[in-house]
């Protein structure tokens, strides 16, 4: 997949907005259940990119939250590597304060994920 870098461009800086938001919420964002995780992830799996759009430019946008989860849901599974929490619902670190993933690993994700959540991923021309 390609992505349309010009489109993207012109959403910068609600994106950086919504990485600072997503990086202060995480913290304390409630997954309380497994059924309210998936409810989550269906609201945003069903959102146009134009909705989800909408929620990262509006502050006040309760849609946020859902979007927030899906990303900690994607993120944690193993095929990215990336633990947010361990068993103990800590956050996984390692002795001496050091992240068990790279830093630009987990932006390198979100950037992953934005863009298909936000329809700027195209196909390859061929």
């Amino acid at each position: 997949m390609a992505i349309d870098k010009e489109e993207k461009a012109k959403h910068r800086e609600d994106i950086e907005e919504f990485w600072l938001w997503m990086l202060a919420m995480a913290p304390v964002v409630r997954m309380v259940t497994v059924g309210d995780v998936m409810d989550s992830k269906r609201r945003v799996e069903a959102m146009s990119a134009d909705v989800a759009l909408q929620a990262v430019k509006d502050y006040n946008d309760p849609a946020r939250i859902d979007l927030l989860k899906h990303f900690l849901l994607q993120s944690a599974r193993g095929n990215h590597g990336i633990c947010w929490r361990n068993e103990a619902h800590k956050w996984d670190r390692r002795p001496g304060g050091e992240l068990p993933f790279p830093p630009w690993r987990i932006r390198a994700l979100f950037h992953r994920w934005i863009n298909k959540r936000l329809g700027f991923d195209k196909p390859n021309k061929s």
